[in-house]
C-alpha cells in the first residue's frame, strides 16, 4: 500500500463542453508525474514516537518480489464521432464486458450512495481492498484483480490507512497483492478536479485532474475511487448543466484511463429510504451513472423480523443495487458494521450478516 502526494501537472486545464461532455486529452503520465518513485515515498517524521506496526508480517515472510508491470491499457478512441457499420458492431458487440467488481465496469462511472455517517467510505475502501487483493467482499468476487487508485478528500490519511488495514484483515486479503496494487492518493486542499469556467459558464478540468489521470494511467489502474463527489468540484450541485459536465469529466477519466470510476455521494433526504434517484443535487448526477450501490439503514419490516428472532439490529445496514443499466438489481444484502482493532487503534468494517444457525430466518428474509 502506497501513499502518494498530490502533484500539479502542467498548466493545461481543458474545458468540458456542458452540452457534449467533450474533453481534450490531458498531458501524458510522464508529464503529470515525472518522478513516480519519489512521489510515492512517505517521509518519516523528524521526531516523535516510533510508528506502530499495525499489520505485522507473518513469521518468515520475505519481502514481496517485484512484479512485472502489466501492459499499458489502450485509451478509448477519441477525436470525435465515427460511423460504425454492421461488421464493426458485430466485432464490438462480441467483446466481453470488463466488469471489475459488482456492476462497476471499465469505462463507466458508478455511484455509492447513502446518508452521512452510514458507511460509504468504509464500503468504498473495502471494494478498493478487494479489487487490489482479489479477495471476496460482501458476497462480491472481483472479476478483475489489479491496481487501484483511491482519492479520498475528507478523511485523514491515518484514518484511511486503518480502515484499509481493518478491511484487509477482515476479508483475509493477500498482503503482497495489496502492496503491489493499492495506491492511495494523499490529497491536500484545494482538491478540486473540476471548476466553473472563467466566464461562469460550463466546467473545466483543473491541473489536479490532469495529474490524477496521469497517475491512474501510470499505474494502469483498473479501479479509481473518488470520495466524496462534493469535494472535487465547485460547480452548482443543483444545476443540471454544470453537474452533467462534472459527470462527463469523470466519464472521460474512466474511458481515457481504462478503469472503472466509483464515486461516493450523499443523498437528498438522509432520514428516508434512499434509491438511486435520491442522489443529492441535480438529476444529471444519477442519470450519468451506469451503476449505483445504495446504502440504507435496515428497513422496518426486516428489522421487525430479526428482532422477533432475537437478533440485535443496532449495527445492521442494507446495501442494494439501485441502478444497473447492464444487469438485474437483485435483493438487498444485510451488512453488520463493527469496530475492528488495528494495533492500538480501531476502525469500522462492514461484513455480511449471517444469522447463526437460522436457516428458516435466512429463507424468510430472502423471500
Amino acid at each position: 500500500m502506497s501513499y502518494s502526494s498530490s502533484a500539479d501537472g502542467e498548466p493545461t486545464a481543458k474545458g468540458i463542453e456542458a452540452a457534449t461532455g467533450g474533453v481534450q486529452a490531458p498531458v501524458t503520465p510522464a508529464q503529470a508525474a515525472p518522478d513516480h518513485q519519489a512521489d510515492n515515498e512517505v517521509q518519516a517524521p523528524a521526531s516523535g514516537p516510533a510508528p506502530v506496526d499495525l499489520w505485522p508480517a507473518a513469521s518468515g515472510q520475505s519481502e514481496p518480489a517485484p512484479r512485472p508491470r502489466a501492459p499499458a491499457a489502450q485509451p478509448f478512441p477519441g477525436g470525435g464521432a465515427k460511423l460504425l457499420k454492421l461488421p464493426d458492431l458485430l466485432r464490438i458487440g462480441s467483446e466481453p464486458d470488463e466488469v471489475v467488481i459488482a456492476g462497476f465496469e471499465v469505462g463507466e462511472v458508478g455511484l455509492v450512495l447513502g446518508a452521512p455517517d452510514l458507511g460509504k467510505t468504509t464500503l468504498t475502501l473495502g471494494f478498493a481492498t478487494a479489487v487490489a487483493s482479489g479477495a471476496d467482499y460482501l458476497g462480491f468476487t472481483p472479476a478483475m484483480t489489479g491496481p487501484v487508485v483511491v482519492a479520498t478528500y475528507e478523511d485523514k490519511p491515518s484514518h484511511v490507512a486503518r480502515r484499509i488495514i481493518a478491511a484487509a484483515q477482515a476479508m483475509g486479503a493477500d498482503r503482497q497483492m495489496l502492496e503491489h496494487n493499492l495506491h492511495v492518493l494523499r490529497c491536500e486542499p484545494p482538491s478540486q478536479l473540476f471548476r466553473r469556467g472563467a466566464d461562469g459558464l460550463g466546467v473545466e478540468m483543473t491541473e489536479k485532474a490532469t495529474a490524477l489521470l496521469g497517475k491512474v494511467k501510470l499505474v494502469n489502474a483498473r479501479l479509481l475511487i473518488i470520495e466524496p463527489l462534493v469535494e472535487v468540484h465547485n460547480a452548482s450541485e443543483n444545476e443540471n448543466g454544470s453537474m452533467h459536465s462534472v459527470m462527463a469529466g469523470l466519464r472521460f477519466f474512466a474511458r481515457e484511463g481504462r478503469c472503472a470510476v466509483m464515486v461516493a455521494h450523499h443523498v437528498t433526504r438522509p432520514e428516508e429510504k434512499a434509491t438511486a434517484a435520491s442522489s443529492r443535487g441535480a438529476g444529471a448526477i444519477h442519470a450519468a451513472a451506469r451503476f449505483a450501490l445504495v446504502l440504507n439503514a435496515l428497513d422496518k419490516t426486516t428489522a421487525k423480523q430479526l428482532k422477533a428472532a432475537g437478533v440485535d439490529t443496532a449495527d445492521l445496514l442494507q446495501v442494494e443495487i439501485g441502478k444497473w443499466n447492464n444487469g438485474p438489481k437483485g435483493n438487498p444484502v444485510i451488512l453488520r458494521r463493527r469496530t475492528a482493532a488495528v494495533g492500538p487503534f480501531s476502525a469500522p468494517v462492514l461484513e455480511l450478516f449471517r444469522p447463526d444457525g437460522e436457516a428458516e430466518l435466512e429463507e424468510e428474509l430472502a423471500g
